[in-house]
């Protein structure tokens, strides 16, 4: 599906875009059950009105009467963090990846209302909760956690798991989601306060160790933001870049997401990669989707197409909903063009078309779309050495697409573990959504990106190839097991 139409099947929990809240509740007050309920009530019915599929992958009684059992909670009220949680849950019954809460917002409302944030990413594993990063330096990779204010870690993770996603039955990108939004979320499942309480082990230790542990309030988190951002390391894009290993003949091509700033510049570096790659007769590739949670289907297919000599079309199909939220995004869509002028313009290009269907639907008309033209790079650009590719729980949506193309077409090998989201597709083109009376923020699907058109969903997960789980070992020593496991697969002379 080349060219002009662009699906966004963007994870909603990769969003980086929040608004500063304002004119809500305070921090741990509880909130009049009547302002709940209206916002309750709202989410239901717009969630019934505008997702293309609300039951594909959850029991309709099962959730339904959760919905039940949640109004009747909120007969006494609650706070905001509670009602987060609650619909966080809800949401976590659907099995949508991108149908779910808006977790920058949660990050934005805490600093609001002066809740310190602990500026820490984690890790969790069967031995317990490591640290994965510490913003601020005190806490060194691989640090167990053993406890946060006399609260048990598992505990801790146990509620962090309340606010995760997931795309069909994805065990392992539930738990890594869980893990990459810990700084964002600990403060509504814990005691956050200025100086708290940890029990660690350290790597180099087995004893446990307390430690006072200074959480950053909305200026210190700001400078460390920005710190990050201008760090020398950064000046790298991270969201695409190619080493070349020429001792292992390995070219890494890192894309760490289907989103960039700029499409054009993103083709044209897959141009530029690719022709280097062909150029200097570099035999072997590793493809790293690890953390790539998403974004355009079109630059998925514009990589995939080196990959493949007759090219690659994705989706096969899409069912779309008409409502006022996916109307939302159209309109933006639509900021410097008329419908007839797009109509006109682009007559031969089937994506537009389609999307002037979709647009033109009735509301809560459903339709779906196909597709077929693949994009085709110039023969001369095709990549045809080993290829590898590396996936992790983090890699979703527009990732599952192309972890979905490396399996079908038998491009090479895949590596790492789960992804999430199965082979069949994924919901996608999530709405920004926000409560009225609560300022909560969330994204609702408007879509169903289907891989292939028997409409049949599998709920498993993506499994690669080879398995390499990532342990606090790795953590500790700064090792990239997948990798090294690719660069010890090479010299075995073993695919």
């Amino acid at each position: 599906m080349p060219g002009f139409f662009r699906i966004t099947a963007l994870c909603a929990c990769s969003v980086l875009c929040a608004t500063v809240l304002r004119g809500q509740p305070a921090f741990l007050d509880n909130i009049d059950a009547e302002l709940l309920k209206l916002d309750f009530d709202e989410l239901i019915y717009t969630l019934e009105s505008a997702h293309p599929d609300l039951f594909a992958f959850a029991d309709k009684d099962r959730w339904y009467d959760a919905v039940d059992e949640t109004i009747n909670a909120l007969s006494k009220g609650d706070t905001y963090a509670g009602f987060a949680r609650r619909i966080s849950r809800l949401l976590g019954m659907l099995r949508d990846s991108h149908t779910v809460l808006e977790f920058s917002s949660l990050t934005e409302y805490q600093l609001a209302h002066n809740q310190p944030i602990l500026p820490l990413r984690v890790f969790s594993d069967p031995g317990g909760l490591y640290v994965r990063e510490d913003l601020t330096g005190k806490l060194s990779p691989g640090t167990r956690i053993v406890s946060i204010n006399g609260i048990p870690a598992d505990t801790v993770y146990a509620h962090l798991l309340d606010f995760s996603c997931a795309e069909g039955d994805s065990p392992v990108g539930t738990a890594r989601v869980a893990d990459a939004i810990f700084y964002q979320v600990a403060g509504l499942v814990i005691p956050v306060k200025r100086i708290n309480e940890f029990v660690v082990i350290r790597p180099d230790s087995s004893m446990a160790d307390t430690v006072a542990y200074k959480a950053l309030n909305t200026a210190e988190f700001d400078v460390v933001q920005d710190l990050i951002q201008s760090h020398p390391a950064n000046s790298v894009n991270k969201d695409f870049h190619l080493d070349i290993d020429r001792v292992n003949g390995l070219g890494v091509l890192r894309i760490g997401s289907f989103a960039p700033p700029n499409n054009k510049k993103f083709s044209h570096f897959l141009e530029r990669s690719f022709t280097m790659l062909n150029r200097e007769n570099i035999p072997n590739i590793v493809i790293d989707l690890r953390g790539n949670t998403g974004g355009s289907s079109g630059n998925v297919e514009e990589l995939t197409a080196y990959l493949i000599e007759d090219g690659y079309n994705t989706p096969s199909n899409i069912i779309a909903r008409q409502s006022d939220l996916a109307r939302s995004r159209y309109n933006r869509f639509l900021m410097f063009f008329t419908r007839v002028a797009m109509r006109v313009v682009y007559r031969g290009n089937e994506d537009v078309q389609g999307y002037m269907d979709v647009m033109a639907l009735k509301d809560g008309e459903q339709d779906t779309v196909y597709f077929s033209k693949p994009l085709v790079k110039n023969k001369k650009l095709i990549f045809r050495g080993k290829k590898f590719l590396l996936i992790n729980g983090l890699t979703a949506s527009a990732g599952v697409d192309m972890t979905h193309a490396f399996k079908k077409h038998r491009i090479g090998t895949v590596v790492g573990e789960p992804c999430l989201g199965p082979m069949t597709g994924t919901f996608g083109n999530p709405a920004h959504y926000t409560l009225l009376e609560t300022g909560i923020g969330l994204y609702i699907s408007t879509i169903r990106y289907n891989y292939d058109n028997h409409f049949l969903y599998e709920r498993q997960s993506i499994t690669p190839d080879i398995w390499v789980v990532e342990t606090p070992e790795d953590l500790r020593s700064g090792r990239d097991a997948a990798l090294e496991k690719v660069k010890t697969l090479l010299r075995q002379g073993d695919q």
